[in-house]
């Protein structure tokens, strides 16, 4: 039904050896759901290939309309990936105008600064640090920045995020512009010093983060009825496993 590219290649800061991870949504035939046994949820694969290491997982439509439901942020992102290599009509259109019609900012909110906690350990107290640990955190970092501002779901390219958010900081835009460059021209970058612009952003931010999190809150639509949200995934789960 779907299948995309995630990660550092979608984002757009891959390195010359960076994984491919393909992220695919499939059903099951129709009488695997009509029996007690649910059917398996996940399926996942690792190989090797001429092009390189694949990483690939796939949700089944169950799963997947369950965590629609709940604005999970990997199904929206694979959902808007810049790269696809299928997009069956019309389910891709519909799940994503439902995706869009009931994103949750206060959810999307949670986890990206939750992973911008997770991500900032062992980084921001180092004086020499792995520099593509910068990334990883500068993008849930953004990716709070763009919800807060704006409500909506927020882009998976990097440039997007960074020409969007950073564009009133010249000096931390462009220490994240020279870490780009130097990641997508070689291999995963390895250690070095401080990049000293981007890091005192990143701990000021993180700093900050309770404290924006919860004055912005209160301004951001987290409510929606569930019954009928359910009723809509319902009828798209019914109307897609009775499909060829």
């Amino acid at each position: 039904m779907y299948a995309c590219e995630s990660g550092s290649r979608a984002w757009g800061f891959e390195s010359i050896d960076s994984d491919w991870d393909v992220r695919f949504l499939f059903k099951h035939d129709h009488e695997r759901y009509d029996s007690i046994d649910e059917p398996p949820q996940q399926l996942e694969r690792m190989r090797e290939s001429e092009v390189g290491k694949l990483d690939v997982v796939g949700w089944d439509l169950l799963k997947t309309l369950r965590l629609l439901r709940k604005t999970n942020p990997a199904l929206l992102e694979w959902l808007h990936s810049p790269i696809q290599y299928v997009a069956s009509e019309p389910f891709v259109t519909r799940l994503t105008s439902l995706a869009r019609a009931w994103f949750s900012p206060v959810a999307s909110v949670n986890h990206y600064a939750s992973m911008a906690r997770s991500n900032s350990r062992g980084l921001l107290d180092a004086d020499e640090v792995v520099l593509k640990q910068y990334l990883y955190l500068l993008r849930p970092v953004l990716a709070v920045d763009w919800v807060l501002a704006r409500g909506t779901i927020p882009p998976v390219r990097f440039d997007e995020l960074v020409d969007t958010m950073l564009s009133d900081d010249s000096r931390v835009h462009d220490d994240v512009t020279v870490l780009l460059a130097k990641k997508r021209l070689g291999t995963e970058l390895g250690k070095g010093p401080r990049l000293h612009m981007l890091h005192e952003y990143l701990v000021r931010y993180l700093a900050a983060l309770d404290e924006k999190i919860v004055l912005a809150r209160q301004s951001l639509k987290g409510g929606y009825d569930p019954d009928v949200l359910t009723e809509e995934l319902n009828t798209l789960f019914r109307e897609t496993i009775s499909s060829s």
